[in-house]
């Protein structure tokens, strides 16, 4: 998905958070998760 700005960052976390609780990683898990994808979304914009 491209990353152009904060918005698209919101919706990567959002996309993580989905197939992370689809593929049934714990909530702390699913933090990690997320969490990574926002720091690697505001690295690339």
């Amino acid at each position: 998905m491209p990353l152009r700005g904060e918005p698209d960052i919101v919706l990567s976390r959002q996309l993580v958070r989905k197939l992370t609780q689809q593929l049934g990683f714990s909530l702390v898990d699913q933090t990690k998760m997320i969490t990574a994808a926002s720091e690697l979304s505001r690295n690339t914009v």
